[in-house]
């Protein structure tokens, strides 16, 4: 959608398929916020759950959510790792077997290139994406709210 602010008159001109419409501002304004009207009408009824029990249901399901975004990238990252490492334990097993030098160069090259640039993907060059990632900020939070519990035991 592209917005003429410095039209004479009073319109937003916009292509929709391919052809250019043209509408008046007022109407194109108040079809967007229906629009957004009709996505909040969507979501309210978990915004305003009364009964508990479905309140509880939609908290596990966004924590559910939550988890899945921050370990799936962590995961993927571990089974692209363990494809790498099984086509060079196939290549290996192959330069054992190889007769013909060229061949047997061309694996070599490969397995010298993926042992100096491995297969690993890192967080400002210093955090591991891993499956210990997740894992290990589970660790740091669970320490810490011990941590903290027992400093809130000690002035009590």
């Amino acid at each position: 959608m592209r917005l003429e602010d410095k039209s004479p008159e009073d319109i937003f001109l916009y292509t929709s398929n391919r052809n250019v419409l043209k509408h008046n501002k007022v109407t194109v304004l108040f079809e967007t916020y229906r629009a957004i009207a009709n996505s909040v009408n969507m979501i309210s009824p978990e915004v305003n759950a009364s009964i508990p029990i479905i309140t509880i249901g939609f908290v596990l399901l966004h924590l559910s959510q939550i988890g899945i975004f921050l370990v799936s990238p962590c995961a993927i990252v571990e089974l692209y790792s363990a494809e790498v490492e099984k086509i060079r334990l196939a290549l290996v097993h192959l330069l054992v077997t190889e007769r013909d030098e060229n061949t047997r160069s061309t694996i070599n090259l490969f397995l010298t290139y993926t042992e100096i640039r491995p297969f690993k993907y890192t967080i400002w060059r210093m955090i591991p994406i891993n499956l210990g990632l997740p894992l290990g900020l589970l660790s740091m939070c669970t320490t810490y709210v011990i941590v903290l519990i027992q400093f809130s035991h000690l002035y009590e």
